[in-house]
């Protein structure tokens, strides 16, 4: 009940609320929040143009400057990028980690930014794989003869494992903290979480959801191999980035299913890899036209799948965001200015926005008993606190069936005011004659 939205009781500390995702984005946003408590809005945009970049480092170092100017620009203007590029989750922070992990010449960076990666977004651990065979193909000191080479590829190897493993140690320790076991997960037990049973159903929902979203041109990524055959490393670097998407794929066609065309969030480290290996396809399609037709047809195709994101995107109402999740910061600004300090707000969807922007306390109202609302709210008024209730739109029937029966589940009186976001919120003073 004393727990908001997205956080959990704590399994170590009484009375302690600890969030249930994994660490890494919030401490990130930690360290910025010394300087504005604001600020903590700049990490996932920051972590968005940096992914831009690494995506246009990738496509360079998979074919050339061109291949990698038009993933860039595909990832740029993709719908579930944009999606994600404005909203304080993980997922774009995980593909940046991860994908400055594909891209790092250096095995410590390289181990350090998997690290990252897998403090972020823990299941990105798998991922761990295809980037260890990428560090065991890498010979910095040729000419050194076959003896040298294998010492070369064991110590980065080495070196890349050894940089990788603190984030690790350091998501192990803070879930025994939080959780109260190491192997324990905010989200729930894995057996819950994962299941072969769900497979068919994801199967039906997330490539869909890809090729409406990006269009049927991302399947090109698996004819990159052959595109770049001509040249064995480049072809490797291929291979391996495709089993990376393989094995996210797999994670998350046994996980939970959803039925929201956004949830292709969760495949976003594999966005810029898929874009990529398609460009360098395409690239070597037009290559066959003569001369600068070659270069004007591949520009031309990537435009064009640009103006269709961009297209698609809007069609999503991605565009629309800034104007429909406004009603967070307009709830807890609302609650800061007019409620007393003294405030305790039953919320479901605003609790964490009238803690953060508002600095009220909150309860979760789908966490009281169906009989026990009009009592809870006596008892915090019995203590001298100021009870109010913020409900959007779409909750209000949900708490009105929840409570029925009860004083305050009637919501029979005028509410104090009206927030008209494009999903309303509406804010009640609590009756207080709840406890007759």
């Amino acid at each position: 009940m004393f727990a908001p939205t997205g956080f959990r009781p704590s399994a170590r500390e009484y009375g302690a609320a600890v969030p249930i995702c994994a660490p890494g984005l919030s401490l990130a946003m930690a360290i910025v929040y010394r300087v504005h408590a604001s600020a903590v809005f700049l990490v996932v945009p920051i972590c968005a143009a940096l992914l831009v970049w690494l995506t246009f480092l990738f496509g360079r170092r998979a074919d050339g400057g061109a291949t990698g100017v038009c993933a860039a620009v595909l990832l740029a203007c993709s719908p579930i990028f944009l999606y994600q590029a404005v909203q304080p989750m993980s997922d774009v922070p995980a593909a940046a980690a991860f994908m400055a992990a594909l891209v790092s010449t250096s095995p410590i960076a390289a181990g350090v930014w998997a690290s990252l990666a897998v403090l972020v977004r823990p299941n990105l651990v798998l991922l761990l794989l295809p980037l260890a065979f990428l560090r065991m193909g890498a010979v910095p000191f040729s000419g050194a003869g076959k003896m040298g080479e294998a010492l070369s590829w064991k110590s980065g190897l080495a070196v890349f494992l050894g940089a990788a493993v603190p984030g690790g140690l350091m998501l192990l320790a803070l879930n025994a903290v939080r959780y109260g076991g190491v192997f324990a997960s905010g989200y729930g037990d894995a057996g819950t979480l994962f299941s072969l049973d769900r497979v068919g159903q994801n199967l039906a929902r997330y490539p869909v959801w890809v090729l409406q979203t990006q269009t049927p041109v991302v399947l090109l990524a698996v004819a990159a191999p052959w595109a770049l055959r001509k040249d064995p490393a480049r072809a490797r670097l291929a291979w391996i980035a495709l089993a990376a998407v393989a094995l996210l794929m797999a994670t998350y066609l046994a996980y939970t299913v959803f039925d929201d065309w956004w949830y292709i969030r969760f495949l976003l480290p594999a966005l810029p890899i898929a874009l990529t290996l398609s460009a360098a396809v395409l690239r070597s399609l037009t290559d066959r036209l003569p001369g600068a037709v070659s270069r004007v047809t591949l520009a031309a195709v990537t435009a064009a799948l640009a103006l269709f994101y961009a297209h698609a995107a809007r069609d999503r109402h991605v565009t629309d965001l800034q104007r429909l999740e406004s009603r967070f910061v307009l709830a807890g600004e609302y609650a800061a200015g007019t409620l007393p300090a003294n405030a305790v707000v039953l919320a479901v969807q605003q609790s964490g926005s009238i803690r953060f922007h508002g600095r009220r306390d909150t309860l979760t109202w789908d966490a009281i008993q169906p009989e026990a609302l009009d009592a809870t709210i006596a008892a915090l008024q019995a203590r001298g606190k100021a009870v109010y209730l913020a409900l959007e739109d779409s909750e209000e029937p949900d708490f009105r069936r929840r409570f029925s029966g009860q004083r305050a589940g009637a919501l029979d009186w005028r509410p104090m005011a009206e927030l008209r976001a494009p999903a309303r919120v509406r804010f009640y003073e609590a009756p207080s004659d709840t406890s007759r």
